[in-house]
């Protein structure tokens, strides 16, 4: 028996150190799998803050894009009305000149006279027709005269 007493004891000491591996074990290996699920949560994580960071980057793209052709349009309005401004400026200055207030002067004058030609030639126009009815009129009272009996004198 104090043979045996060695070799259980052995057995013993093995079957404790391997049930207390395995527990060590499976102690280590719930932090290990705590820590894997933690691990995949953090990884998710990470992928779904990731996805957003671009998403939000695509849009700050897009809001840069918008604005930039904004701003080329609002350029070349710009650019159309300066160069309108300064084809108005540049025809008023030529107005502006001594020889077009003469030229507007001289058509002015023009139309006033070719207008007062016009009155004119209407006013002769008038007279004649009037003329003419003013001779009907007193043919009319000479036979209307001569048809009438003298008035008997008493």
């Amino acid at each position: 028996m104090r043979k045996l007493v060695p070799v259980v004891a052995t057995a013993l000491g093995l079957m404790l150190a391997t049930a207390g591996v395995a527990a060590a074990q499976d102690a280590k290996s719930a932090p290990a799998a705590k820590a894997a699920t933690d691990t995949k949560a953090a990884d998710a994580k990470l992928a779904r803050d990731a996805k957003i960071a671009a998403a939000k980057l695509e849009v700050r793209e897009k809001y840069a894009q918008a604005k930039a052709v904004l701003a080329e349009k609002a350029k070349q309005a710009s650019d159309a009305a300066t160069s309108a401004y300064e084809k108005a400026k540049a025809e008023y200055d030529k107005a502006q000149t001594p020889e077009a207030k003469a030229d507007r002067s001289a058509k002015l004058k023009a139309a006033k006279l070719a207008t007062m030609e016009k009155l004119a030639k209407a006013k002769v126009v008038i007279a004649e027709k009037a003329q003419k009815v003013a001779e009907a009129v007193r043919g009319e009272y000479d036979k209307l005269k001569a048809a009438q009996p003298a008035p008997a004198k008493k």
